[in-house]
C-alpha cells in the first residue's frame, strides 16, 4: 500500500493494463499463504511481489511455475543483472 504501492501502480501495473488488456487486483498475503493455497490446489494470485529469498523457498517447495523471461519485454532492456533473473523470478 501507501506510496510504494502508488509508484507500483503507475510504473507496472496501468502500462500493463494498457498493454495487455488484463486488469491488476493486488491482495496482501504472506507468503505462508500462498503455499497454503498452492499445497491445496487452489492459488489465488498469479504474480507475487516479494524478497528474491522468499521465492527461493517456495521454489524448493515446488510453489511456483517458471518464468519465461524471454517474453517479457521490459525484462530484456531493462539492464536487470543476470543473478536477479532466476528461474522462477525477476529481481528488483
Amino acid at each position: 500500500g501507501g506510496a510504494y504501492n502508488d509508484a507500483l501502480t503507475k510504473a507496472i501495473y496501468e502500462p500493463f493494463a494498457k498493454e495487455t488488456g488484463i486488469t491488476v487486483t493486488t491482495v496482501n498475503y504472506q507468503s505462508a499463504q500462498i503455499i497454503a493455497q498452492v499445497r491445496q490446489g487452489r492459488p489465488q494470485v498469479d504474480l507475487m511481489d516479494n524478497s528474491l529469498l522468499i521465492f527461493q523457498k517456495m521454489a524448493r517447495l515446488e510453489c511456483l511455475e517458471p518464468v519465461d523471461h524471454d517474453r517479457l519485454k521490459s525484462v530484456k532492456g531493462a539492464g536487470i543483472a543476470e543473478h536477479n533473473l532466476p528461474e522462477y523470478a525477476v529481481g528488483k
